[in-house]
């Protein structure tokens, strides 16, 4: 399953609320993706914002007033961080993007998609919980990289997670 490729334990370890508030949409999920739509969607939102909350103070920053909303408030997180290389900011840019996105999804999901005037599937449900995962996960993975580690505690990363030295041209 993917959730253990994510080395959820470590992930949990970091942002407990954020996790708690995901693992609740996982267990609305399984007991029904119909009947609570619109309590995954908000659990998934919640969770998500709480994150990005949770990313400022990782990084120790004061929130600012001047933020709008979360994507701002990543927009300060990845400019408190050392600058990456090229291609690793553009993947940043990228997962900005990706971040509005799924929260688009998770709002959709929490409102039962009226603004679109759309019947939601369960498959809406499983989507908006696996990218909300699969988005904090990406964030949290970068911050703990550029230390050097798996997490705050201290931990070293996983064999799978360690930098991958290219071989040599043969």
């Amino acid at each position: 399953m993917a959730i253990a490729y994510l080395h959820e334990d470590i992930f949990q370890l970091e942002h407990p609320e954020a996790f708690a508030t995901w693992r609740s949409a996982v267990s609305m999920l399984r007991a029904g993706p119909e009947q609570n739509a619109d309590l995954i969607g908000h659990e998934c939102r919640t969770a998500l914002l709480t994150f990005a909350d949770d990313l400022v103070r990782t990084v120790g920053l004061e929130t600012d007033p001047s933020w709008k909303g979360p994507i701002d408030r990543l927009r300060a997180v990845m400019g408190a961080r050392k600058s990456p290389s090229k291609v690793v900011r553009s993947h940043l840019d990228a997962m900005l993007a990706y971040w509005g996105t799924t929260l688009d999804l998770a709002h959709r999901q929490e409102h039962g998609a009226t603004k679109e005037g759309e019947d939601l599937a369960p498959d809406d449900a499983r989507r908006i919980v696996f990218h909300t995962l699969v988005v904090m996960y990406e964030w949290d993975h970068f911050l703990r990289a550029e230390r050097g580690m798996a997490s705050s505690t201290g931990e070293s990363a996983p064999k799978e997670m360690r930098r991958i030295r290219p071989r040599e041209n043969r």
